[in-house]
């Protein structure tokens, strides 16, 4: 059995990185699907949402499509 390969596409631009916690806005769809998630888990929505940011970059399911 094959195993479905996942890319996020995500278009690429410049921020400086941080070394404290910051405020991001999700939509209400995204939103939603954390509750369903934190529903599930013993972390908080943050920790939750902070390993999905990680672990999908470090698999390389995030595909940066850079403007030219």
């Amino acid at each position: 059995m094959e195993e479905k390969i996942i890319k996020i596409k995500i278009p690429a631009r410049k921020l400086m990185p941080v070394n404290s916690s910051q405020i991001v806005r999700v939509s209400a769809e995204a939103y939603n699907v954390l509750v369903d998630l934190y529903n599930q888990s013993s972390l908080s929505m943050s920790e939750i949402l902070s390993e999905i940011v990680i672990q999908a970059s470090q698999e390389g399911l995030i595909q940066l499509e850079k403007e030219n």
